[in-house]
């Protein structure tokens, strides 16, 4: 699974090792050996049980919009930067060093190339020799050993920090941090249901040949906050602040001018009010009862915070959706849980399977209910009517009333009137659109 939380930049300056088979190993040193005209040499093979492929487990760190370069599949966030890191799928033979090891498994010396040169170290002496010249045969032999043993993507995220659990500073703080699996879960599920990824995807850069591109949302920090609501009761804020590499998503949204982007986040408010022992929320009594914890007012903001000329930064929220469903709030409610009261790992684990359970469901209801729909050309086609910006989704203009459809903003109308094809979209995707001209 994809890491959605960003990763301390430490974790992608390591390498990697892998073990050679017997078979490559005595491959690669019959024709080493060859090659050994000198008694140090042949000292050292017949001492050499295993050899290990050592390299770079990560590439260079890119930028979001360099990530198609590296044609990676799977990518991470480095925390507290906008670069993100992409497991290595291949090495050169100027990338990797090879560690022999004896039938002890100690060390007895390393191998590398160095331009038309093999460089031997020797661990007994700590003498490094270069009299090896890399002719054809040992070029091709040296290359067939680090490409019978690639790098793997498995391997490298293996290496990662495992995932935090939830986390409080102490007992009496109003915030914590939840853990990693919330919020791959939470995104999951809305790019899925609420196709979330197109609003991403609509805010990125065209190329020369004016396609965009798909961006990976990875998020810098998540935290449950309980918080008073103006009335007084209380509320639940989970705020999802996005990484940097997500950069500005409010580009077909736009409130705040040529301001400097700042950040971007996802927000969910709601009540979080434990139920009492008759089952019921002391401020949302006649709310159904779906768990333990009370979700009423569930609604999720996605905003875009830029800079303003005072203190004060502007706000551009792009999407305020209510959420209604069981998934949604499921989720709520177990953050509220793991984070608010003391759980053990058991627990926790429990309660992550029943988020997983209520995610399956949700996901299996969306497929059916979506069977007859090309739900990734409806994408392409919102999108494009994104980066338009000529739509927006609301009442009639000049109207307090009225039933809300797509319509087309007074400066781009016209005579105009909206496509039908157009209107289709909006059973699935209308929530991502502006909603007033």
């Amino acid at each position: 699974m994809i890491r959605r939380l960003a990763i301390s930049k430490e974790h992608f300056d390591v390498e990697l090792d892998v073990r050679c088979s017997p078979e490559s190993k005595n491959a690669f040193v019959d024709v080493l050996a060859r090659q050994a005209s000198t008694g140090w040499l042949e000292k050292l093979l017949e001492q050499t049980a295993r050899i290990e492929i050592s390299g770079s487990a990560w590439w260079p760190l890119v930028a979001q919009h360099e990530t198609a370069e590296t044609d990676a599949i799977v990518m991470a966030a480095v925390k507290k930067s906008g670069l993100l890191a992409a497991p290595r799928v291949l090495w050169s033979e100027l990338d990797v060093k090879l560690t022999l090891y004896d039938v002890d498994d100690a060390r007895v010396g390393c191998i590398s190339i160095d331009d038309d040169l093999i460089e031997v170290g020797i661990a007994a002496t700590g003498m490094v020799r270069d009299e090896i010249t890399l002719d054809a045969d040992l070029k091709l032999a040296f290359k067939t050993l680090f490409q019978a043993h690639p790098p793997t993507t498995t391997a490298i995220l293996a290496n990662l920090p495992l995932p935090h659990t939830a986390w409080k500073p102490n007992e009496a703080s109003r915030w914590s941090l939840l853990p990693e699996w919330t919020v791959s879960a939470f995104l999951r599920w809305a790019s899925y249901h609420l196709r979330l990824h197109v609003l991403f995807s609509a805010s990125s850069g065209l190329d020369d040949n004016c396609f965009g591109s798909t961006i990976g949302v990875f998020v810098e920090r998540a935290i449950m906050e309980h918080v008073k609501s103006s009335r007084g009761t209380a509320a639940r804020k989970i705020t999802m602040q996005l990484h940097d590499s997500v950069g500005c998503i409010c580009k077909n949204h736009r409130a705040c001018g040529d301001a400097a982007h700042t950040k971007s986040r996802i927000v969910l408010h709601f009540c979080g009010c434990c139920h009492d022992i008759n089952g019921s929320c002391p401020f949302h009594p006649k709310d159904d009862v779906e768990s333990a914890v009370c979700t009423h007012g569930l609604r999720m903001l996605v905003q875009c915070v830029h800079a303003g000329d005072s203190e004060v930064p502007i706000v551009t929220t792009c999407v305020d959706v209510p959420l209604k469903t069981p998934f949604a709030r499921c989720f709520a409610a177990a953050c509220v849980e793991l984070t608010e009261t003391e759980r053990t790992e058991a627990d926790a684990k429990q309660i992550a399977a029943h988020v997983a359970t209520e995610f399956n469901q949700a996901i299996d209801n969306d497929t059916k209910e979506r069977e007859s729909i090309d739900i990734n050309l409806m994408d392409s086609m919102v999108e494009s009517m994104l980066r338009s910006g000529e739509l927006f989704y609301g009442l009639p203009q000049g109207k307090k009333g009225g039933q809300q459809m797509l319509r087309r903003k007074r400066k781009h109308s016209g005579n105009i009137a909206v496509p039908a094809w157009m209107k289709a979209c909006m059973f699935t995707h209308s929530h991502l659109f502006q909603t007033r001209d």
